[in-house]
């Protein structure tokens, strides 16, 4: 998938590999990449939170409330939401045919990054 026109912006989505990826355009193209290091488990017909969040100097992915993976980024572009003039897309990369196979339920966007245990909270409210 496609972080824009020139890597600019933000992608939270599943790897080839069946792992949790955030990604992160840098000033003057190319991306700040973290993945989980464990697989995706088989869908079970149940939910997973998952929240990704970049404090301007650290990308952070949170399963089930916990943190799965932590990473310095450098020089992130963090005017990309406000500034940019493409609209937000969920459950695609953009490209023809490439659309999440599943359900998004209570999609949060914050200013700021949310600390761990604002996430803890965040996954025991929606389980």
């Amino acid at each position: 998938s496609s972080l824009g026109p020139a890597g600019e912006g933000y992608a939270l989505e599943i790897s080839e590999d069946r792992k949790w990826r955030f990604r992160i355009g840098l000033v003057g193209g190319g991306e700040s990449v973290l993945e989980t290091p464990s697989r995706i488990p088989a869908p079970s017909g149940g939910w997973v939170h998952v929240a990704a969040t970049w404090d301007g100097s650290k990308l952070r992915i949170f399963v089930a409330g916990q943190l799965a993976a932590e990473s310095p980024a450098q020089e992130v572009v963090g005017t990309f939401l406000r500034n940019h003039n493409k609209p937000l897309v969920l459950g695609s990369a953009g490209v023809d045919g490439d659309w999440f196979d599943g359900s998004i339920d209570e999609l949060v966007f914050y200013a700021s990054a949310i600390s761990p245990g604002r996430a803890r909270a965040h996954a025991s409210y929606a389980n």
